[in-house]
């Protein structure tokens, strides 16, 4: 289990210019590729070919190309349950044309810190040998500003055929996780958890106390909820009532990429939810406060926490008689 929660640590401490899309990509193959692992990596050709527009959009204001890659983990060859796992993995986020301020920009290495986590996750699984299987996806992007980037106002058409009308190009890790999500599905998932350092509105919520968790079917949550509470990672579960839809309303697409300044992590959550089938269990993590510790704690440690790697281990091991 250590060694996925290091590996996911190491990933996350790593400059942006020596942990760009690419080598990110380069990385996980070599890291991954064995017996029971598959990795499978998509150059922004092949993302361009299949129409994952979320995905492009994000990308393309970058000299560093988009890729992803998906990882097929085979533990268990007579079951047909199979965890989709997506993690975030912007590289770098300076907001696109939506700018951050340059204090908003330090620690935003960390922003791929989903996609490590489902990395470590893996990496932990080739050495434990659990009888499961999983199929990770894990879009890689760069989100920076430049000739070449996407507006404010562009209409983008999502790998689901969904449309969606661009209010902030800094709400980006919801466009890419909106494909890796359909993508997921059209894999053979039959439950989905995503991973993502994804909202401001989150930490202003709970701090880097605990990870925000929206999901579509409360039994799936609460036995997430049970077992990271056993295993010392704090989860807290946000609403999802219908009405938090409303703000994600587009006038000249189906939805907005987001609902504005309040119940930030909520809307986040919520447009996710648009691109998962209402039978796949599915939950969402907002590990934003949790990912990523900026200053020192009382050990002296300081950087990535690799949240999220024991909780869905844990879950893995026990699934079986966890429902």
């Amino acid at each position: 289990m250590y060694e996925g929660i290091y590996a996911a640590r190491d990933f996350v401490n790593m400059p942006p210019n020596e942990l760009t899309p690419r080598k990110f990509a380069d990385a996980i193959s070599e890291l991954l590729q064995g017996d029971t692992a598959r990795v499978a990596c998509m150059n922004k050709w092949a993302v361009e070919k299949l129409q994952m527009g979320g995905i492009i959009a994000v990308g393309k204001g970058s000299m560093n190309p988009p890729q992803v890659v998906t990882v097929y983990y085979e533990g268990d060859a007579e079951s047909k349950e199979v965890l989709g796992l997506v993690g975030k993995g912007v590289t770098y986020d300076s907001g696109g044309l939506s700018l951050k301020s340059a204090a908003n920009q330090e620690f935003m290495k960390d922003d791929m810190a989903g996609a490590a986590t489902v990395v470590g996750v893996l990496r932990a699984l080739m050495l434990l040998k659990y009888p499961v299987n999983i199929v990770a996806v894990l879009p890689l992007v760069e989100n920076i500003p430049s000739g070449m980037a996407y507006h404010v106002d562009d209409i983008i058409t999502m790998y689901n055929g969904l449309t969606v009308e661009v209010k902030n190009t800094d709400a980006e890790g919801r466009l890419i996780l909106a494909d890796a999500l359909t993508y997921a599905q059209e894999k053979g998932a039959t439950k989905l958890i995503d991973l993502a350092t994804l909202t401001g509105a989150c930490v202003t919520a709970l701090g880097t106390v605990r990870t925000g968790m929206i999901g579509n079917q409360q039994e799936w949550m609460n036995t997430f909820f049970r077992i990271a509470e056993k295993n010392h990672e704090k989860i807290w579960q946000l609403p999802s009532d219908a009405a938090y839809d409303k703000a994600l309303q587009s006038r000249v697409a189906d939805l907005k990429n987001t609902g504005g300044r309040e119940a930030g992590a909520i809307t986040a959550g919520m447009f996710l939810k648009h691109f998962v089938h209402p039978s796949v269990p599915w939950l969402h993590l907002d590990i934003a406060g949790t990912a990523f510790q900026e200053t020192p704690d009382e050990t002296g440690y300081y950087g990535a926490t690799g949240v999220g790697v024991k909780a869905i281990l844990e879950v893995l091991r026990g699934g079986r008689s966890e429902g």
